[in-house]
């Protein structure tokens, strides 16, 4: 191949290089574009989805341990305690719930904490925008299960 020959064929072939990489350039602007678009839809919330509820609607829910008999979702079982918290992962999922358990009018009671993979949330039958939380835990264990220790608060200094 001689000189005359690169020359042309680079005369040919850097145009065509020169559209491909301007149609990849505008396909990374495009895609980007979307993700934008796509983020700007969820920054932000307007209402509940019918599959999504408030923490606060959930904190102070009676739980109650759910009865291997029970025939119906309605049927409840023992009451073991009431939401207090609950328990967020690094990546902002639920991973529990920490319930009051024990003592009488918050006198004596005692917190621990109970994973999300054996609770259900149901809506109280009784009372519109309420829930019941079912735990799929033994009474028992419950009452002989550990306290829940919250970390220390950190003072400013």
């Amino acid at each position: 191949m001689n000189y005359a020959m690169v020359v042309a064929l680079a005369v040919l072939v850097t145009p065509g290089l020169m559209v491909a990489q301007h149609v990849v350039a505008q396909q990374v602007v495009a895609a980007q574009d979307e993700r934008r678009a796509a983020a700007k839809q969820q920054e932000f919330l307007t209402m509940l989805g019918r599959d999504q509820l408030l923490s606060s609607e959930l904190i102070g829910s009676p739980v109650r341990a759910l009865d291997p008999e029970r025939v119906a979702a309605d049927e409840e079982g023992e009451t073991l305690g009431e939401v207090k918290d609950l328990v967020l992962g690094g990546e902002g999922a639920i991973e529990g719930v920490i319930i009051g358990v024990g003592g009488f009018l918050g006198i004596g009671e005692r917190d621990i904490g109970i994973g999300w993979q054996v609770l259900e949330i149901l809506q109280d039958p009784d009372e519109y925008g309420a829930y019941i939380v079912l735990a799929n835990v033994d009474p028992e264990a419950v009452r002989d299960a550990p306290a829940f220790e919250h970390a220390p608060e950190v003072m400013d200094e």
